[in-house]
């Protein structure tokens, strides 16, 4: 009996995993947007450039859960040092503070998409607005990573969900200034958060399965 207990545990766990990782979707994306040109993270001269793009979520937001963050790299100009992809908050238009640093390719140098994930996700609000920050920290002269941007705001995602008109640009390590003309090209996946009421269900079929076999075996 113990055993059969055991076992069906083990299978309801397993059944709430599958549900939590099976309804992953595209909060939004503006990947398909034509480009207009490149924006520098790393040191490009005379200075040393951070990036912060700002999306904001729909009104179904508390229902997901933040699982990746895809930018498209142009080119790689030398040595600079590793790409630091990080989510913050929202700060009167600006970058927050630091809520989470997502995982991926630390120097990417191919053209190409990449993604920076989370592995056990972050748990977003509704209606609220989020900075993917790019910055490569103590990068040598000269040497950085171009990635894509574009001038148009087409996007595709869920309803609701916007990435923000402009990027905001910081300057070795100072305050950020708002660029309007141009938006940093990205993709949030998201993962849905099931009901509670998914986990109740799913736990309680299993468990009037387990009965109904108690009975014929009886």
């Amino acid at each position: 009996m113990k055993l059969k207990i055991g076992l069906l545990s083990v299978g309801c766990a397993v059944l709430l995993a599958s549900v939590s990782t099976i309804h992953g979707a595209i909060g939004v994306s503006n990947l398909a947007t034509t480009s207009s040109g490149t924006a520098f993270v790393g040191d490009a001269g005379d200075f040393e450039f951070a990036l912060g793009q700002g999306f904001t979520t729909g009104p179904d937001g508390g229902d997901y859960t933040l699982s990746s963050i895809t930018v498209r790299l142009i080119s790689r100009t030398g040595s600079p040092a590793d790409i630091i992809v990080a989510l913050y908050d929202d700060n009167s238009g600006q970058p927050g503070s630091l809520l989470e640093t997502l995982t991926g390719a630390a120097s990417p140098s191919t053209a190409g998409d990449y993604a920076y994930t989370l592995g056990s996700g972050f748990a977003l609000t509704s209606d609220a607005t989020y900075y993917v920050v790019l910055s490569a920290p103590g990068s040598p002269t000269n040497t950085s990573y171009a990635l894509d941007d574009t001038a148009r705001y087409s996007q595709t995602g869920l309803i609701g969900w916007d990435i923000s008109d402009g990027v905001n640009v910081a300057f070795n390590g100072g305050a950020w200034s708002l660029n309007n003309t141009r938006v940093l090209k990205l993709q949030v996946d998201v993962t849905a958060v099931p009901e509670p009421s998914t986990y109740a269900l799913i736990c309680g079929v299993a468990l009037l399965g387990f009965t109904a076999w108690r009975r014929r075996a009886a």
